[in-house]
């Protein structure tokens, strides 16, 4: 019974991190140098998370320029750090809502 309560919750788990990689705002271009980098960053992050060093794995997936690298290593997935003001602003605004009728 508990190994199936942590295969189910594993695959839970998984699932997230999926949606969560569909989910990741990296621009489509390199700011300065107009490069494609949106298609290679779904490979970078699952190889680094693995492990792997990131410099190799960017000289690996073609990502040569400073610039592109810059691009890679600074990304910060902000959606998830904006979702919870969001969500305290719309709670808030119900409030507000229902004070008001």
């Amino acid at each position: 019974m508990v190994f199936i309560i942590l295969a189910i919750s594993d695959r839970r788990t998984r699932e997230r991190e999926r949606e969560r990689e569909r989910d990741m705002l990296i621009p489509v271009r390199c700011f300065t140098c107009g490069g494609l980098i949106a298609d290679k960053y779904t490979e970078y992050s699952n190889r680094v998370r693995t492990g792997e060093d990131p410099g190799k794995v960017m000289d690996s997936l073609g990502v040569k320029r400073y610039c592109c690298r810059r691009m890679f290593i600074s990304n910060v997935d902000t959606i998830y750090q904006i979702i919870p003001y969001y969500e305290a602003l719309r709670r808030r605004m119900f409030e507000i809502q229902s004070d008001i009728e």
